[in-house]
């Protein structure tokens, strides 16, 4: 007998944002000894079915049984939003749900609360057997757009990214032009540089990469039609199989970043929530010729 745990992502998020929500059900199963009932990615996301299947996770329910009964796993009080999902970046709300968990009774379906998020959970993605169900939950065997040769790849999130709408995550455009530079000058001649992102990227034509721009050593990747074409996918594959990533304030980059086997990962943030064991940490506020000598020093040691 076993309990049963069903996310209930916002069907209206990306990718990355449905994966965090599934995660954080598939990291409670782990550490409750329960069982995930396998979900699908849907609406603008209904794509990635293609390359995950959550069947192949060591947690999932294989069948269920029929005398089953249904808790829904809620805070009592509704938020200002009209949810009752849990705050789980309060060590005493991981607390509460799991020990909820432990004593719901056999044979319960538990319904987490739509758009759960994982919030301190993910940092339990380090951990040996979560990282390797996960990675055997997602599978991209065409490698149609995943280049031959060795490269960088640097993800800078725009779109709905602007400096006045989120602040937070938003990068200055010199910050990317001075990393670009330092890239060409310390990388071996033979590793390109992929740049994925999205809307206008005319403010990468300057002087200062007007050499590599000829050179075709810089190789970007720009769409604003991610919701209706494979250019989502192909942007993660590339920057999963990246010998050198650089994220962005993203759950898309993170995830690729985890997903990866990367030589590096640079998570360009304020926060560094979500990094790594293999991550550097670079906040964008910090001097630049301070941000440009850690990630020089880090590429120096691999010895590239």
């Amino acid at each position: 007998m076993s309990k049963y745990l069903l996310a209930s992502p916002d069907r209206y998020g990306r990718f990355g944002h449905q994966t965090t929500s599934i995660s954080a059900a598939l990291i409670l199963a782990h550490l409750t000894n329960s069982k995930l009932i396998a979900p699908r990615y849907m609406y603008f996301c209904d794509k990635w079915n293609k390359y995950s299947d959550f069947s192949r996770s060591k947690n999932v329910a294989s069948a269920i049984d029929e005398k089953t009964v249904v808790y829904y796993l809620e805070k009592e009080l509704v938020d200002q939003y009209g949810n009752r999902k849990w705050d789980l970046t309060d060590k005493d709300q991981i607390a509460d749900i799991i020990s909820k968990i432990h004593i719901a009774s056999d044979n319960t379906i538990i319904h987490l609360p739509f758009d759960q998020s994982a919030g301190l959970l993910l940092r339990l993605l380090n951990k040996k057997e979560i990282r390797d169900d996960f990675r055997s939950i997602f599978l991209f065997p065409d490698q149609r757009i995943t280049p031959l040769f060795p490269y960088a790849c640097v993800h800078i999130r725009r779109g709905d990214c602007t400096r006045n709408a989120h602040p937070l995550w938003y990068v200055e455009d010199n910050f990317y032009i001075q990393l670009l530079q330092l890239l060409f000058s310390t990388l071996p001649i033979e590793y390109k540089v992929y740049v994925c992102t999205q809307g206008d990227i005319s403010w990468l034509n300057t002087s200062e990469l007007s050499h590599v721009l000829t050179s075709q050593r810089l190789i970007i990747r720009s769409t604003d039609q991610l919701f209706i074409n494979d250019s989502e996918i192909d942007d993660f594959i590339i920057m999963k199989n990246a010998s050198f990533l650089f994220s962005a304030a993203s759950s898309f980059s993170h995830w690729a970043s985890y997903l990866g086997c990367h030589h590096l990962v640079v998570d360009i943030s304020r926060s560094g929530l979500h990094a790594l064991n293999n991550t550097l940490i670079v906040n964008p506020d910090d001097s630049v010729i301070e941000n440009m000598s850690k990630i020089n020093n880090a590429i120096d040691l691999l010895q590239v």
